[in-house]
């Protein structure tokens, strides 16, 4: 292409100062695609845990921050003042420049913009108010609070960080009202198929809907989702380089087949025909099959850090509308009884190999903020004090004393709704913890629903019971996950009304008990403070808040070893040490294949 004239030479496609990435095995070679395998359309969980960007990330010792996508950062002494400098001639995967005009674009015609960004970005608000933006210069730009904003860059450096600010916004000017007048706009729209103009924006500004959207990662698609494969170009700006100065990535390309089911994945993968994957194919239960085929097809695994969590988390629906079943819910009683209920040690011998502890939701064994008495309160086996409890509350047993009864006289029962993809034995759980809740007169029956139904059910108040899991940080990830510890938006399980009524003021959803609100509060202090032994106490006090109150009911600590990575032989410059699930501590760039 240099050579037709179609490109650039390498010099010019590259910054003044590209990122040079350390390799693991040495200089690779160029060529090849990488095979993958996926079953659902959504490309969501390949650029979210393997070729995304982030301005900043953690080293992989987890004791700084370093930039990447930015040249440099500094940080003012009160921690309210962020500004970056970019790398000079660094450009977007059209041969576009990349500056400070494309964090302009998105603050001033997206964030900014009532009708795109409704709602503000958590992530972007201390003190409960957004920044101010400032473009020094082509390549400088600013963040100023009011408040401190301590965990800012910690946010940014989030391996699953998804806040996007750099835009292409000289491919996306045209798709807004700022820069394309009405009858442009409508045109398009009418071409497109879409409703309004924030709906054109936002579609022609989702890679996986249109691959013609200019972006800054190693591979830039060829097809949107809507197909059997999904492929993926080498973007020939991209600014990393190797310890030689060869740019990056050595790949050609990505290849993701669409397949039906995981088991289809999963024999994809015991075959050698993925080359590198985790999601899908991995889990305790197929590890001993990737030992016995690995010398004769040619794999290898790498266990791999992912964010803690408790899984088979149990969430109730505090508000409810059937008024007697919500009476229960809040009834922090009913919650320990339910929790006692749970035969936690059975379902850890039983379908993870004893590599889930019972607990309570809790940072991961070690952390400094992992409280024992709070990960282990209310999690023994005790039929009697169940019981017991059951009866202090009132509720009655039926004429054979099999189901209890509500103070209507009328036998309770409860649907809890689940999908079964993640986490591992799901249903499974929910069967054994559906029996040893009957021993208490608890009549469940269980429901298995997709998960994009589970997620709208779940947002609209639209259930009795649930089971998912909870993430609760650890390593590089902060406990501020939206399905996690601090009730920060409408995706926090334990009530998203709760969540949506704290984050809109009271405008919308429902008031929360004293106990949530004391939880958001030490969160709005928590993203501000600048001192870290206070962010481990307000840690400590929000996991003691929301464990002592079983907001949740946790059932297991997540198994050490169920995510590992499965690689081809072939594959190289693959880290063993430290490796974490969304790639991002390493450079997929790098990766190279040896025949």
């Amino acid at each position: 292409m240099v050579d037709a004239g179609t490109l650039p030479p390498v010099a010019e496609r590259l910054p003044e100062d590209p990122f040079v990435v350390d390799m693991v095995d040495g200089i690779g070679k160029y060529g090849g695609t990488w095979r993958r395998a996926i079953r659902a359309r959504s490309a969501w969980a390949f650029w979210y845990y393997v070729i995304k960007e982030n301005e900043v990330r953690y080293d992989p010792q987890i004791t700084k921050i370093l930039p990447v996508m930015m040249k440099d950062y500094k940080v003012s002494a009160d921690k309210k003042t962020f500004t970056f400098y970019m790398r000079p001639g660094m450009k977007w995967s059209d041969g576009d420049d990349f500056t400070a005009d494309d964090y302009e674009f998105w603050w001033k015609y997206v964030i900014n913009n009532d009708d795109l960004t409704p709602a503000k970005p958590n992530w972007l608000l201390a003190g409960g108010k957004l920044p101010t933006f400032t473009k020094i210069d082509e390549y400088t730009f600013q963040f100023s609070w009011e408040t401190p904003y301590g965990i800012f860059l910690d946010t940014l450096a989030q391996p699953r960080f998804d806040g996007r600010m750099a835009l292409p916004s000289h491919y996306l000017k045209q798709f807004h009202p700022a820069f394309t007048s009405e009858a442009d706009l409508k045109k398009l729209m009418e071409a497109g198929g879409y409703d309004t103009w924030m709906d054109l924006f936002s579609g022609k500004n989702t890679r996986h809907l249109n691959p013609e959207l200019p972006g800054l990662e190693a591979w830039t698609p060829l097809d949107d989702n809507t197909g059997a494969v999904m492929r993926f170009k080498r973007n020939p700006y991209y600014w990393k380089v190797d310890e030689a100065g060869n740019q990056l990535p050595y790949l050609d390309g990505i290849e993701e087949l669409l397949l039906q089911d995981k088991e289809s994945c999963l024999l994809k993968a015991l075959a050698g025909e993925i080359d590198f994957q985790y999601r899908e194919i991995t889990g305790l239960d197929n590890y001993p099959l990737f030992q016995e085929v690995k010398d004769k097809v040619g794999l290898r695994t790498v266990v791999a850090q992912t964010m803690h969590s408790n899984i088979h988390t149990i969430f109730l629906n505090y508000t409810t509308e059937d008024p007697i079943k919500r009476q229960l819910y809040n009834d922090l009683r009913f919650r320990q009884a339910l929790s006692l209920a749970i035969d936690r040690e059975q379902i850890n011998k039983l379908l993870h190999k004893s590599l889930s502890p019972p607990a309570q939701l809790a940072p991961p064994p070690g952390d400094p903020a992992r409280e024992e008495e709070v990960a282990k309160y209310y999690t023994e086996f005790d039929l009697e004090k169940a019981n017991q409890l059951l009866d202090e509350i009132g509720l009655k047993w039926d004429s054979n004393k099999q189901w209890r009864l509500g103070p209507d006289g009328k036998p309770l029962q409860f649907v809890k709704i689940f999908y079964t993809s993640w986490p591992a034995n799901q249903a499974e759980a929910q069967d054994l913890i559906k029996q040893t809740w009957a021993k208490i007169g608890i009549d469940v029956i269980n429901k298995p629903i997709e998960r994009s139904l589970w997620s709208q059910q779940m947002r609209t108040n639209d259930y009795d019971m649930s089971a998912y899991a909870t993430n609760t940080g650890g390593g590089p990830y902060l406990p501020i996950a939206s399905d996690g510890v601090f009730p920060i938006n409408v995706s926090w399980y334990p009530e998203p009304d709760w969540g949506l009524w704290l984050n809109t003021g009271g405008a919308a959803g429902s008031e929360p008990p004293q106990s949530v609100k004391d939880s958001f509060a030490l969160y709005q202090e928590y993203i501000t403070t600048a001192d870290a032994e206070r962010m481990v106490e307000i840690e400590k006090e929000a996991f003691r808040l929301y464990s002592t109150n079983l907001w949740a009911i946790g059932v297991g600590d997540r198994p050490a070893m169920e995510v590992y990575y499965v690689a081809t032989t072939r594959l190289k410059n693959l880290p063993t040490d430290n490796v974490i699930d969304d790639m991002t501590f390493f450079h997929p760039a790098q990766f190279y294949f040896d025949e």
